[in-house]
């Protein structure tokens, strides 16, 4: 009898402490973003799992996750099971087809690259997250369907010179122009322009040599030559400056 009172108080015990623990245990929420929502979804069940939560509250705290008087948060709050939330968020945010959708979007309405080398890295980087994206929801962009599609739409936000330079490489190489070879490519010609734009002089987008500061100095402590002294003194100075003629006025002036 006395054993089997320890060992309820024992039950007891560790019920109250999972409780209390779960008290202080922030869900994490959901803003209602497509993107995510696989990632939040795994979050929330990861830690459901990790405290034993029931369905009853684990339907609860759902609830509280999603985004305060949205749509969905109406749509979910008549459920009366965990199951029937989950398939009516899964019928909307888990459809690959309308994430890509959404993420192509995105790529879409970008700008078009610049040549320079933070442009260019900075494309890389929105082109990984965008493939680690849909790889978290369960496609994956490099062996979809879609894949010809996606990579036309990256390739078309190049400058047409990037464009034609990255097919010339994947034909000499014979590699099939793909999204991890663009990344490889994007990264590799970032790094090589990085250093030759510390290297060279910078040049205007007609192509023609802008001098450094140090060469504009030169030029300027230069007199040009159709402003150089027709008298013919030895030292270089404008007209106005020369002493022959200078003399020549104040005789001039003196009569």
């Amino acid at each position: 009898m006395t054993s089997a009172v320890t060992k309820m108080a024992d039950v007891i015990s560790t019920q109250n402490n999972t409780h209390h623990g779960l008290e202080k245990l922030t869900v994490p929420s959901w803003e209602g973003n497509r993107k995510n929502y696989a990632t939040w979804k795994s979050e929330f069940n990861y830690w459901m799992e990790k405290y034993k939560q029931d369905k009853d509250e684990q339907l609860q705290r759902l609830r509280k996750a999603l985004p305060k008087h949205s749509f969905w948060a109406d749509q979910v709050r008549p459920c009366r099971t965990i199951e029937q939330a989950w398939k009516i968020l899964d019928t909307e945010f888990g459809d690959q087809r309308k994430l890509m959708d959404d993420l192509l979007k995105e790529i879409t309405n970008l700008k078009p690259v610049k040549r320079d080398s933070t442009s260019l890295s900075r494309y890389a980087a929105m082109i990984l997250g965008f493939v680690n994206n849909m790889e978290q929801n369960g496609c994956e962009v490099t062996n979809a369907n879609e894949a010809p599609f996606v990579m036309s739409q990256l390739l078309s936000k190049l400058d047409p010179k990037d464009n034609i330079e990255f097919g010339r490489e994947m034909n000499r190489i014979g590699n099939e122009e793909n999204v991890p070879n663009l990344l490889e490519w994007l990264s590799r010609e970032a790094s090589l322009r990085s250093h030759v734009r510390k290297d060279a002089d910078y040049q205007d987008t007609s192509g023609h040599r802008i001098p450094r500061k140090s060469d504009n100095r030169a030029v300027s402590n230069e007199t040009p030559n159709d402003e150089v002294c027709p008298p013919g003194c030895e030292a270089k100075h404008q007209l106005a400056a020369c002493p022959k003629i200078n003399n020549q006025q104040s005789i001039s002036d003196g009569r």
